[in-house]
């Protein structure tokens, strides 16, 4: 690794040539130091506090323009691109230049029922028909997008019991073939199949929590809102589970959101009010209470609902009641409920087909907003950054200062020392204006680090 040669500022402070996006030859030949780039010669000693005079002998090579900026107080004069006081810009005039975003790809993790209800037979049903929708979409968007897939059901009408029964393959691009292998090997159970959501929700977290890979997290869970404690209890309890589960996805770190394909079922009078809870809970969005099977309240809920989902062991409604910090005297439900709820999209397909599926799985992943990461070791000139120093720093969208921000809530960091990334209203503002807004660096010298070509 081999550090920038220092620019100093008529102040004293070295400033680095951050090459991001842009700039040209004039940037390229400062960043090499070569193909006809000369070291300046040392300025001279400054009397007392003044600037010293800038040394002579740079010149205009072949591969870069070469300039003598002022040294400081006697320190050498050095090279950098054509500007005053050896500042960068695009007009070769000021300090920093434009960041442009290097794609960091999104991970979706799809979510799929195995219960009863997904099947018509051994051979037809909606898990087929979803199955082959959900493998052409993967097939077509692996390279740009890092999916996995969990197949989740469970048994607890005979022998050997297992709750949850749970397949899966873990993010990563290029994935199709190992997620078809495992896809297409499953099939309609042999027993009475259970849908205990609430017990793979967290697995997937632990998936996700652990995937080193940054950008946009995203389950896509395709359900028919019918989800159970591996029981066939009060269906209005693991839904208010589910949801509170889809609710801190949202709220931790890292964010995890949840998009919701709506498959078709009758069963029960909330099914609709539930994909929408869990929607809007994956969005965070506000929830309302689903009252189709007449609850209504949260104390009501509590009381239905405390002693539910024994099977479920730890994932308990009791267990994640008392986990979400409420005691016996709150007499509430899990999830956090509002008057008013939501609007986040549930994608529900206009037929059985195929297609259909296919439509609202696309129009699903399309919301998925571009990354607030930003990656520098996929530049033509790659740089790293020296972590210790990142107050030295300064980030600027669109010419307004983005605050440094180590607790990763509202300004910027870098999450390695290769990846910078945009948090809280700093990453909502760069989304919602994408190319419209300039996001510009200003690294000292100190602070960067060429990464060598191999």
């Amino acid at each position: 690794m081999t550090h920038f040669a220092c620019l100093r500022s008529a102040f004293g402070r070295a400033l680095a040539p951050v090459l991001i996006a842009g700039c040209g030859a004039v940037l390229l030949g400062a960043i090499g130091c070569s193909a006809g780039v000369k070291m300046s010669v040392a300025g001279s000693g400054g009397s007392g506090n003044t600037v010293g005079q800038g040394g002579s002998g740079g010149s205009k090579g072949t591969g870069g323009v070469i300039i003598i900026t002022t040294g400081n107080g006697g320190d050498g004069g050095d090279v950098g691109p054509t500007g005053s006081g050896g500042m960068i810009s695009p007009d070769g005039g000021c300090m920093a230049d434009q960041l442009v975003k290097t794609p960091t790809q999104p991970t979706v993790f799809v979510l799929v029922d195995q219960s009863g209800s997904e099947f018509t037979n051994a051979t037809t049903g909606t898990f087929f028909t979803l199955r082959t929708a959900v493998l052409q979409v993967i097939q077509n968007l692996q390279a740009t997008t890092r999916f996995g897939v969990g197949v989740f059901t469970g048994n607890q009408g005979s022998s050997p019991k297992q709750c949850p029964i749970w397949t899966t393959v873990a993010p990563a691009l290029n994935n199709y073939d190992m997620i078809n292998t495992l896809y297409s090997g499953l099939g309609q159970p042999s027993f009475k199949a259970e849908t205990p959501a609430v017990q793979v929700i967290p697995l997937i977290q632990q998936t996700l929590a652990a995937d080193s890979v940054n950008g946009p997290k995203f389950i896509l869970f395709a359900t028919d809102s019918e989800t159970d404690f591996c029981d066939d209890g009060d269906p209005d309890c693991p839904a208010d589970a589910v949801t509170y589960q889809l609710q801190s996805l949202y709220s931790g770190t890292p964010s995890i959101g949840t998009l919701v394909l709506g498959l078709p079922y009758t069963g029960n009078n909330i099914g609709a009010q539930v994909l929408q809870n869990f929607a809007n809970a994956g969005a965070g969005q506000p929830v309302a209470l689903a009252t189709g099977n007449g609850t209504t309240s949260a104390m009501q809920l509590y009381y239905a609902c405390n002693g539910q989902g024994t099977n479920a062991g730890t994932d308990s409604w009791p267990n994640l009641y008392a986990a979400a910090g409420h005691t016996a005297a709150d007499l509430t439900s899990i999830a956090t409920y509002s008057a008013t709820a939501g609007t986040a999209p549930v994608y529900t397909p206009t037929g059985a087909d195929t297609q259909s599926l296919i439509d609202q799985i696309s129009a699903a992943l399309t919301t998925i907003p571009q990354s607030c990461v930003f990656d520098l070791s996929t530049l033509k000139n790659p740089i790293k950054v020296d972590l210790t120093k990142l107050s030295e720093g300064g980030v600027f969208l669109n010419g307004v200062p983005v605050p440094l921000d180590p607790n990763n809530m509202d300004g910027w960091d870098m999450v390695s020392d290769t990846q910078l990334e945009l948090f809280g209203s700093a990453c909502t503002t760069y989304q919602t204006t994408g190319s419209t807004e300039s996001l510009n660096l200003e690294f000292p010298c100190d602070l960067v680090i060429i990464i060598d070509h191999p």
